[in-house]
């Protein structure tokens, strides 16, 4: 396999009302720290586009730079039974982002686990977790623990709040 790359979307933008058969968005694509196509999906089921940026200025354009990303994607690992290519691993990073914050969402005012048999947050498709309502707190955290410890309760996999910084201050 080639080597790695350095893959962002910066500058993203959920459309959610426009979203209906899959996730609306927009962003700039940058590859090893170089901007290098616009990309965009229209929530509508189509294809995500990959747009390469020209720079009049330079009279370069990034058009080779869009071929070296879609090649090296189209090498990378099938994932759940289906090819790699450009625009896959662009909706994935897309879902990432979004769950991604849809996550910090629910940490705000909650405390959100992930307990045996369900999914993990971003493994799936359809967000499966629990809430205990109310502002995370480590002695809050240290309690839902204990809940989880008694027999007939489920195991806790994981609290969901301890992965972002702003959580572990209270």
């Amino acid at each position: 396999m080639d080597k790695a790359m350095d893959i962002e979307l910066r500058g993203f933008k959920h459309h959610k009302g426009l979203s209906r058969e899959t996730e609306a968005f927009t962003a700039l694509l940058f590859v090893d720290g170089k901007k290098i196509a616009e990309v965009l999906n229209d929530g509508n089921g189509g294809a995500t586009n990959i747009s390469h940026l020209g720079n009049q200025k330079t009279n370069t354009s990034t058009r080779d730079d869009v071929r070296t990303f879609e090649e090296w994607c189209d090498k990378q690992p099938r994932l759940d039974g289906l090819d790699m290519d450009a625009e896959f691993y662009i909706d994935l990073m897309a879902q990432r982002i979004i769950r991604t914050r849809e996550l910090h969402r629910l940490c705000k005012k909650n405390v959100v686990v992930r307990i045996e048999g369900e999914s993990d947050f971003f493994d799936d498709t359809h967000i499966n977790t629990s809430i205990y309502k109310g502002e995370y707190t480590r002695k809050r955290a240290e309690s839902i623990r204990k809940i989880h410890e008694g027999k007939n309760q489920p195991n806790l996999i994981e609290i969901y709040n301890e992965r972002f910084d702003y959580t572990l201050v209270k």
